[in-house]
């Protein structure tokens, strides 16, 4: 069991795709987080032309944070390939630390599945999406899901089918916005989590880009934290501004 009956704090730090596609600077985040204290190290897959209509998939995408001239070639370049996938999770046991990403669509849980991944990471978004909740409680690996705007009649729908097959979960607070100011992150809601789905370990992923949300949230009783992280937030990308560089 990686969650349950935690007492201390288990940090997740939230790679995401600031790797911008490049294998080497995926390396780089492993290396420099871990040595800061991070037990596990997330990652995303996509298969990006089964996730996404043909028509969103070519759309022009105009945006300075953009790496292609569509919204697919901007998605596939920040993917990096299986084989890549492969080596980072080798890499990731060679330095004692849980390998855990977000699929968000079925091929990309199958293949995480075929590769052992540690943990697996439900998006926000996929609350209540019991089929796909489904596939991934068979696999009975230890699972962290993120409430964003989910309804509470969701949450424990998807708890429910998880817990079933899956003992180790891990249900974070989270709001989905990007980035979150202070007077929006509701961590008063951990108090309620907790008591609601006293089967789950209660945690935090939040898009705050300051460094007091986590102790707060951990007085409150929380105790799996996952934050994005970057090695400068004004680099290209949606997901920088908001995370904490390694000095935060």
């Amino acid at each position: 069991m990686i969650f349950k009956n935690r007492d201390k704090p288990f940090i997740i730090a939230e790679v995401g795709q600031n790797h911008q596609g490049s294998f080497d600077n995926a390396i780089k985040y492993i290396d420099i987080f871990s040595q800061i204290g991070a037990d596990a190290i997330k990652f995303q897959n996509r298969n990006n032309k089964y996730l996404f209509a043909k028509e969103a998939y070519e759309k022009p995408y105009e945006s300075h944070n953009a790496f292609g001239k569509s919204y697919g070639e901007h998605r596939e370049h920040l993917e990096l390939t299986l084989e890549e996938m492969k080596e980072i999770k080798k890499y990731l046991k060679k330095k004692n630390l849980f390998f855990i990403s977000t699929p968000f669509d079925e091929p990309s849980l199958e293949f995480l599945l075929s590769i052992d991944i540690d943990i697996i990471k439900i998006a926000s978004f996929d609350i209540g999406n019991l089929p796909f909740i489904n596939k991934i409680a068979e696999a009975k690996k230890p699972t962290v899901i993120s409430i964003g705007g989910g309804k509470s009649d969701q949450i424990k729908s998807s708890l429910d089918l998880l817990t079933k097959k899956t003992p180790d979960i891990a249900l974070l607070h989270c709001v989905s916005e990007y980035p979150c100011t202070f007077d929006r992150l509701g961590l008063e809601n951990i108090y309620k989590l907790k008591q609601d789905f006293p089967e789950a370990t209660v945690g935090l992923s939040d898009h705050f880009n300051g460094i007091l949300s986590g102790p707060i949230a951990y007085m409150m009783g929380a105790k799996v934290f996952e934050k994005h992280v970057t090695f400068n937030r004004a680099e290209k990308g949606t997901d920088h501004s908001f995370s904490l560089e390694p000095e935060g």
